[in-house]
């Protein structure tokens, strides 16, 4: 008698629980998934579109080594991107570091150059609003800028 009154009163509590759940209406934005970069088969950053004018990276946060932790830099329009494509790829040409901010959030991001000749890599840092957590998103060869974000964007600039 005891077990029946327990899964009666079980089965009445839980139907109060999902009750509560509905579905709503959103207005969403379509997302665009326009590249993705890997390394050994391993998610590196992916470029998305939301809306008609909005761009933004997806990226893993290299700080931790076992936790995929997924960022997002909120880049802005398609001028925008290409500035930042041009700052990252001036980053190889000669050893220097950059600091600039992006995006309406204006975010900071930092660019370190390393190697030498055809072994050229950049790290890329960027950092929460107030420069207090630093996401890193590893180290990117040419290639790899290129595939994130492709120049078939601007031939209509």
């Amino acid at each position: 008698m005891k077990k029946s009154l327990l899964t009666i009163l079980t089965i009445f509590i839980s139907t109060f629980g999902y009750s509560q759940i509905s579905e709503i209406a959103t207005d969403s934005l379509e997302v665009e998934k326009i590249a993705t970069v890997r390394e050994m088969g391993v998610f590196k950053a992916g470029l998305r579109k939301l809306g008609e004018d909005g761009y933004y990276i997806i990226f893993r946060n290299y700080n931790y080594s076992y936790i995929d932790d997924i960022q997002s830099l909120d880049i802005g329009d398609l001028e925008t991107l290409k500035d930042f494509k041009v700052i990252l790829l001036s980053c190889f040409e000669k050893k220097q570091n950059k600091r600039f901010m992006i995006g309406e959030k204006q975010t900071l991001v930092q660019v370190k150059q390393t190697g030498k000749n055809r072994m050229r890599y950049i790290f890329i840092k960027s950092f929460s609003k107030g420069g207090i957590i630093d996401y890193d998103w590893g180290g990117w060869n040419k290639k790899k800028i290129e595939k994130l974000i492709p120049e078939e964007l601007f031939k209509d600039l």
